[in-house]
């Protein structure tokens, strides 16, 4: 996993209102971020995965990564039948956690707004996880002139 994001899910919350569902406790924390938690449903995580896919499929230097086999997009947990008992919500549970490291794992799939937008990275700190080019431009520049 890189350090510029870790996420770790601490457990599970379910919703017994209408249509009962369970959440996901995530941890997310990195290099440059505080630990916040935040609760995300088993569907927010489907989308995300759908969205993965589209997303390599479509971005050169994603779809490289893969080819090359420095990105890896992890089988995603299927639904099951019984899906409120707490064996079923467990594996699921260490599954998703699994998919989550693996993807974040690759700092170029970590950088993009469909991670940090699942992971509700503060706005504040997006510009420094993923610095656009004009940012690493100005970066690297201050390096070279401290480097003479």
């Amino acid at each position: 996993m890189n350090s510029l994001l870790t996420v770790k899910i601490l457990g599970v919350a379910k919703n017994q209102s209408k249509g009962s569902y369970t959440m996901y406790e995530l941890e997310v924390s990195g290099s440059i971020l505080e630990p916040y938690v935040l609760y995300k449903r088993y569907s927010e995580f489907l989308t995300l995965h759908t969205n993965v896919l589209k997303l390599v499929k479509t971005d050169d230097k994603l779809k490289q990564l893969q080819a090359n086999d420095e990105l890896i997009i992890p089988e995603f947990p299927k639904k099951q039948m019984n899906k409120n008992s707490s064996k079923v919500i467990e594996d699921r549970q260490h599954k998703l956690q699994f998919y989550l490291r693996t993807l974040l794992k690759s700092e170029c799939l970590c950088q993009t707004d469909l991670v940090m937008d699942f992971l509700a990275v503060p706005r504040a700190w997006k510009h420094l996880i993923a610095p656009s080019d004009e940012e690493k431009r100005k970066i690297k520049q201050q390096n070279e002139r401290q480097e003479q």
